[in-house]
């Protein structure tokens, strides 16, 4: 009887580490629809930024429609529920990236690559001025690596104190519709 019972506590104490788990908040999937007077915005990077210290940042990229699925982390197709402001964002390269993939044209920068040579802007460390999030700047060359880097939106969507979307989620209408216009 006693090897029953020790038995059955050891099964009981074996399980207790799970109970909870998967018990987190529950993430709602959010889709959202972004324009710039009337016409879909593709390539543009959509943030959600939590006003809850203890949130989470989430992300989207639109397609040609202007729309994205927000993301938390690599595989996360969904948010937390909670009051988020939300930043718009989408950035042109020049000087050395043109016409490359983003990711392509900053790996040859820092390679000392396209635009990274004598004459063309290149020598300089790679620094970030003031801590300007990509895009954010109104161009010029990022950190003298001769890779250029413009918003192409208006500037007040991408300044987390200046942007008028606010986002609770859950939602009360999906697509959440982020409307913006020329200043």
């Amino acid at each position: 009887m006693k090897r029953l019972l020790c038995a059955a506590l050891l099964a009981a104490a074996a399980t207790l580490p799970f109970v909870g788990v998967g018990c987190g908040p529950k993430m709602t999937k959010v889709e959202c629809k972004v324009t710039l007077d009337g016409q879909p915005v593709e390539g543009a990077t959509v943030t959600f930024i939590p006003e809850d210290k203890d949130g989470l940042t989430a992300n989207g990229l639109t397609d040609a429609n202007g729309v994205c699925l927000m993301r938390t982390g690599s595989d996360k197709d969904a948010v937390r529920p909670g009051k988020y402001k939300v930043t718009v964002a989408k950035t042109k390269y020049g000087a050395g990236g043109e016409g490359k993939d983003p990711t392509e044209a900053m790996r040859d920068a820092a390679k000392g690559g396209a635009g990274n040579k004598p004459g063309a802007g290149g020598g300089g460390g790679a620094k970030m001025p003031g801590g300007m999030m990509p895009g954010a700047g109104g161009g010029g060359a990022m950190g003298g690596m001769g890779v250029g880097i413009a918003n192409e939106l208006p500037l007040m969507y991408t300044d987390v104190s200046k942007t008028p979307f606010n986002v609770t989620v859950p939602p009360s209408d999906q697509p959440v519709k982020l409307e913006m216009k020329k200043q």
